[in-house]
This record gives C-alpha cells, structure tokens and sequence, in this order.
C-alpha cells in the first residue's frame, strides 16, 4: 500500500467518513510515531507509521465487498420490526460487520450493496454524485405521456421534490404494467411517493442495478462478492 493522506489512512482504519477524520486530527487528538499532528494532509506510510488515535493504534482495514439480493418482507438493518427479518439474516456471522449502501423499504426488493469501506459508502449514497440506480416496477395503471414527462422533469410529493433520470414502459402483464426507471438522488420511498402523487398503486418494485453494479440473475435471498472489475468500476465513479 502506497503512501497516503493522513485523513485516508483513518477513513480506511475504520473512521466514518474523511471529514470526520479531519475533525479528529484538528481536535489534536492524532499522533504519528508519537508526535501529535494537527493537518489533515500530512502524509503517512502505512507499512512504516504508526498512527494513534489517543492510545488506540489505527490500522488499516481488509475491506469485503458484496452485493445481496434483498427478498421482500425483510429490512434493510439491524434492527428488528415487529419480528420482521433483516438483511443480516441472510449472511454469515464472518460478514455481518458489513453496511449497506442505502436502504430498500420493507416491500422493495432487490440489490443491495454491502462493505466496510465507509469512505465508498458515503461517496455512493451521496446525492452529489448522481450515481444511477435501475429499478423493474409494476403498477396497476399504465402511466400517460405526459405523467411520464412529469416524472422527468420532476414531480412534488407532501412538499418533497422528486425527479427521474428516465422511465419507459417495456410490456403488459397479467398483474399490470411493467416498467423500468431510472433515479440518481436515491431519497427515501422515491418511486413509491412518486406514483402515489399520479395516483398509481405499485404491485412490486426491484433494484436491478446501482451504478455499474448489476443483479444478474442472483436469486433472492443470495448474496456474493464483487468482482475486481466491478470493484474498480464503483470507484471510478466517485473519484
């Protein structure tokens, strides 16, 4: 491993986010080889250096990287509700210090992205970045021209902006109307408020994708860990 910024090598020993980091050093409360440091840009080797967070020493973390396919019925964290399961039933006792990048509400199924990399975490989820997610939603009346172009253009549910990247219709089923959208905010319940302002009911909703990261043909319930590849291209797209 390279030699690196002082906030980097904290953000990837474990703390949340860079910015914290930066906090942390300006408190005064970081040393390097036991000598306090204050800047944020003071480089250190992390196979030479030893860094202090008071009297913990940091050490860079092996970082895991999966995505799971998220069944409907279960939550996205911790947290049980009302006997409900979580995500962290459906992956092993080695792997459940991961956290998802974002959430899918209870009835959404579909991708989640999951790792120990705080910094990647915060750099997806953030609305900055405008990083696309993919969803397959069904609902029982098809959507009009110009619903469709609202959507686009941006639609406002009990006073919260929503706007879609794209949204086309691909086919009738016997349960309703199949359609693929396409969002780069990621609020909460975007698509499901979205629908209820043009009064549209959705039957079932999956993320098919995040960024360049596609389920494929993952079952629910399935999890497995990213690719180099895919790896490499989640991080281009937030440096």
């Amino acid at each position: 491993m390279e030699k690196m910024r002082l906030n980097k090598f904290l953000s990837l020993a474990g703390i949340d986010s860079r910015r914290k980091a930066d906090e942390i050093i300006k408190e005064g409360k970081v040393t390097v080889n036991g000598n306090p440091v204050s800047k944020p840009g003071t480089v250190v080797d992390p196979h030479k250096d030893i860094v202090k967070v008071g009297k913990r020493q940091m050490i860079v973390k092996k970082f895991e990287y999966l995505i799971l396919n998220k069944p409907r019925g279960i939550i996205s964290s911790r947290k049980l509700d009302s006997g409900k399961g979580t995500i962290y039933d459906l992956i092993p006792k080695n792997l459940k210090h991961l956290k998802p990048v974002g959430r899918l509400d209870i009835n959404t199924e579909g991708l989640i992205i999951m790792t120990n990399d705080g910094e990647l975490i915060n750099a997806l989820a953030h609305p900055k970045k405008g990083i696309e997610r993919v969803y397959s939603m069904l609902i029982n009346k098809r959507l009009s021209f110009n619903e469709i172009k609202r959507l686009k253009s941006g639609i406002r549910y009990e006073n919260i902006f929503y706007r879609f990247s794209d949204v086309f219709f691909t086919r009738i089923t016997p349960h309703g109307f199949l359609y693929i959208v396409k969002l780069k905010e990621g609020k909460n319940r975007e698509i499901r408020n979205s629908m209820k302002a043009l009064g549209k009911r959705i039957i079932w909703l999956k993320r098919i994708s995040f960024g360049p990261i596609q389920l494929g043909e993952l079952k629910p319930g399935n999890y497995r860990t990213l690719t180099s590849s895919e790896l490499n291209s989640l991080k281009k797209l937030i440096n």
